[in-house]
């Protein structure tokens, strides 16, 4: 099965197998559901910052925040999928191959999941930055989702 480079972050996690490469991969560990996830962002040269925010109606997630990067050059994409009672919802920050002059950036963002599954309890946010010379992947937030 082959997942696109968004999904991939999230299986990452999900699945603790490395997704060091941003292209699509083929894992022979499936997580218990993967949705649907879309990003859609905003740059912010300078502050404030948003706030963390999420909100859900009825199989739709809707997660709003902020990433960091090292400049404005970045394509986005976002994954997402459930293990157990968590939502691990990622956003995929790649770096772009054009040069771009180096200023301290960040992203606003929204991150839709669709087709949730009822009965999840926590989401776990997790941020990817791929770069040129390296990548990182950390938990950005954990937060319960709530509902029964």
């Amino acid at each position: 099965m082959q997942y696109s480079p968004g999904t991939c972050a999230a299986l990452a996690l999900v699945t603790l197998v490395a997704c060091a490469d941003p292209s699509a991969r083929v894992f022979d560990v499936t997580p218990e559901e993967i949705f649907s996830a879309s990003v859609q962002t905003t740059t912010l040269l300078s502050g404030p910052y948003p706030d963390l925010a999420v909100t859900g109606f009825q199989d739709t997630v809707r997660i709003s925040w902020w990433i960091g990067t090292g400049s404005p050059c970045y394509a986005f994409g976002a994954g997402a999928a459930a293990r157990f009672d968590t939502l691990v919802a990622t956003v995929v920050a790649n770096e772009a191959p054009a040069e771009c002059t180096a200023v301290v950036a960040g992203f606003a963002y929204t991150l839709t999941v669709t087709d949730v599954v009822p009965g999840l309890r926590t989401l776990r946010l997790m941020h990817e930055i791929v770069g040129r010379s390296d990548t990182s992947l950390v938990t950005a937030a954990v937060r319960p989702l709530g509902g029964p």
